[in-house]
């Protein structure tokens, strides 16, 4: 998620103009996610969290509308549960090398899995990563 935030003056989009953000959000992130996705799994694993936090303070900053709301809030815990799993690898990548991130992955997939589910459902298709 990356590149819009939420209306500055704190109006609540419409559906279609939260998509339209939430979208934006998701396709930037996956650009820099692909970019950040080389060299050593360390570095990787540091870079794209890091890079997830930004996009994550994006899309929580978006105004959906009510009907929305819910879902989207869904979609907030989760992105903050996967980003706690991605951290918790990365201190314990020091320790433990690659098992650190390999102790965490079934809770990652279940996470991304359950956030793809929510992302289609508030219609945003691009952050849904199981569509590519």
């Amino acid at each position: 998620m990356a590149g819009c935030g939420g209306g500055s003056d704190g109006d609540q989009l419409s559906a279609k103009e939260y998509r339209e953000r939430g979208n934006r959000i998701c396709r930037g992130a996956n650009r820099e996610a692909r970019r950040l996705a080389r060299g050593r799994l360390r570095t990787q694993v540091e870079n794209v969290a890091d890079a997830a936090d930004r996009s994550r303070a994006r899309f929580e900053r978006l105004e959906p509308p009510d009907e929305l709301r819910a879902k989207h809030d869904e979609a907030v815990r989760n992105t903050r549960e996967a980003l706690h799993l991605f951290r918790e690898a990365d201190r314990n990548f020091e320790r433990d090398g690659a098992d650190a991130l390999l102790n965490v992955i079934e809770e990652i997939d279940e996470v991304v899995r359950e956030g793809d589910a929510v992302a289609r459902q508030l219609g945003l298709t691009e952050c849904a990563t199981d569509v590519r």
